[in-house]
């Protein structure tokens, strides 16, 4: 992430603080604005000072209980019980973190109801916690805050120093070594990106990608760009992804459509994808190769292309776990509906029915404890089924081999 006067301001008066009370602070902004990077750089920062420390995706819509025992999970570091309620995980985690200085990110916040609930789970002791959200809607960010407005950062899109550092950096190295044929271009397409962190990433990428940065490509791409009408942070960040999509080569864009079974804010750990690719088929190595091997490559290629967030590194820098940005998750399902690539079916969806065509069905359960076959739809075509949270009775393909990651 790079970091302007105003997020290094903001930063610094988080570390200079020296408020014993619990204080809630709350990032807010458009979509695609670097809301969730600033968050990452807070916790990564600041993470070693606290006794306790989470990390928690919310989302859209929410699955409350999911969300507390991930953070209960976190806090404690053991799984709580499956039959827990909510109350329950509340109480439990304000007990455990009691005596405790704590740092909680919450990121992604939609309703105030939401923070109603996860905000029970919070002892308010004297011993110099925090608690860090992150969200669109500025009604939101008030209510975490107690309506104590100073406590609220906004964020805006990098001005055009920042953001020509930020895709130099990607593409060069440095904006020195940027090639003086290539500078007008280059700087046209950062004008074009719109100080939007994801969209600047992401087109420095693409480019990075490629043996040789050819003008064809980078006069397509400023076309491309010139040509997008943007209603939005979000909407043109999903336009600049959807152009990095299409130059993806065609193994990488299977691999990634695959991410479109898992609910948005998920945590996916590598190893775990490396075998649901290798398993489903979507690896094809020549001589010797190992598959899984090559599988990781897969992975580290879309970290490095930016459509894989990191969550946890290793010592040696290898990404063991990551999630998705919510704009890429809503390309990918849209890509993956148009391909007939995957179904996603959640609990709350009730009386689907299914084209006969379905070849990876995706069952998003959250707390449901019984589930039915879905509709009008032939098991016979169905490849993989993936199920995912915390089933209890599932009446569901009784005759069907299936593949469960």
């Amino acid at each position: 992430m790079v970091i302007d006067g105003r997020v290094s301001e903001f930063i610094d008066s988080l570390d200079n603080d020296r408020d014993q009370q619990l204080k809630v602070v709350s990032v807010l902004g458009s979509g695609c604005l670097g809301k969730t990077a600033l968050a990452q750089v807070l916790y990564n920062k600041f993470a070693g000072q606290f006794d306790c420390t989470t990390f928690i995706q919310v989302s859209k819509r929410p699955d409350v209980v999911r969300l507390l025992r991930d953070m209960l999970t976190q806090v404690q570091g053991q799984q709580p019980t499956e039959d827990s309620k909510e109350l329950d995980l509340a109480s439990s985690i304000r007990k455990h973190l009691q005596d405790k200085r704590y740092l909680i990110i919450i990121d992604d916040i939609w309703t105030a109801s939401t923070w109603d609930i996860i905000s029970h789970a919070f002892p308010k002791r004297n011993r110099g916690s925090r608690v860090i959200t992150t969200t669109q809607m500025e009604e939101v960010a008030l209510t975490c805050c107690c309506y104590h407005s100073k406590h609220i950062f906004e964020m805006r899109p990098l001005d055009h120093d920042h953001s020509r550092k930020l895709f130099f950096n990607i593409l060069f190295g440095s904006e020195s070594d940027c090639p003086k044929e290539l500078k007008e271009v280059t700087n046209k397409i950062v004008e074009l990106c719109g100080g939007l962190p994801l969209a600047t990433i992401s087109i420095a990428s693409l480019l990075s990608s490629q043996p040789v940065i050819k003008m064809d490509l980078l006069a397509y791409l400023c076309d491309s760009l010139s040509s997008c009408l943007w209603t939005s942070p979000s909407e043109g960040t999903r336009q600049v992804l959807n152009l990095s999509y299409n130059n993806l080569p065609r193994y990488l864009k299977i691999c990634l459509l695959c991410l479109s079974m898992y609910p948005k804010g998920h945590t996916m750990w590598k190893d775990d994808l490396v075998k649901q690719w290798v398993a489903e088929g979507f690896i094809h190595t020549t001589g010797v190769q190992d598959m899984e091997k090559v599988a990781a490559s897969y992975f580290d290629e879309l970290i490095k292309r930016r459509f894989i967030q990191p969550l946890c590194i290793k010592y040696n820098n290898e990404v063991s776990s990551c999630t998705i940005h919510d704009v890429v998750h809503d390309l990918i399902a849209d890509k993956s509906k148009e391909e007939n690539f995957n179904v996603v079916i959640d609990s709350s969806r009730k009386n689907v029915a299914l084209s006969h065509k379905v070849r990876r069905l995706s069952l998003l359960f959250g707390d449901a404890k019984y589930a039915k076959t879905p509709e009008n739809m032939r098991r016979s075509q169905v490849r993989s089924l993936t199920f995912l949270d915390y089933l209890r009775v599932c009446l569901l393909f009784q005759s069907l081999s299936f593949f469960v990651c």
